[in-house]
């Protein structure tokens, strides 16, 4: 069984860290613009990390989170597609993510960040989407995944 530095290095592992959750929630379908994704479960170990609903990921108090995530979309030839995530219903614009699709259907996202959100309460997040061009909106088809882990314990 792999040990984590704290105990390698004889400390105690219920010390600042030696966290032992982990997740990961996979999207895929239609999404109208202006929407929030919706997720499943496609793996989590522990229970630091759940999902709420299917677009609410809970974080647990106690912990810096490291949030992974990639999308790709399918939104036709010329439009934007935008990926923002809201960490207790506010927009994390640092970590948004923006991509125009050229000639091509298809758009890629890709971002990663930590957050302290969840150090003293839990806390909720969420991704939303935009996609379109000057002209309006558009339906996004995406599918991608966010994972999720814990960095340290408080």
């Amino acid at each position: 069984m792999k040990k984590c530095w704290c105990e390698k290095h004889h400390k105690d592992p219920q010390d600042i860290c030696c966290p032992d959750s982990f997740a990961q929630y996979g999207t895929v379908g239609r999404v109208p613009s202006g929407s929030y994704l919706s997720f499943y479960e496609v793996f989590r170990e522990g229970t630091d990390i759940s999902l709420e609903e299917e677009q609410t990921i809970i974080l647990q108090p106690g912990f810096l989170y490291l949030i992974d995530y990639i999308f790709l979309a399918t939104i036709g030839p010329g439009n934007r597609f935008q990926v923002i995530p809201y960490i207790n219903q506010q927009p994390g614009l640092l970590y948004s993510v923006f991509s125009i699709s050229g000639n091509e259907d298809t758009a890629t996202g890709a971002g990663s960040f930590t957050t302290n959100a969840a150090w003293d309460d839990a806390a909720e997040l969420r991704f939303r989407v935009t996609a379109g061009s000057d002209a309006g909106t558009v339906d996004a088809g995406v599918q991608g995944a966010v994972s999720i882990t814990p960095l340290i314990r408080r």
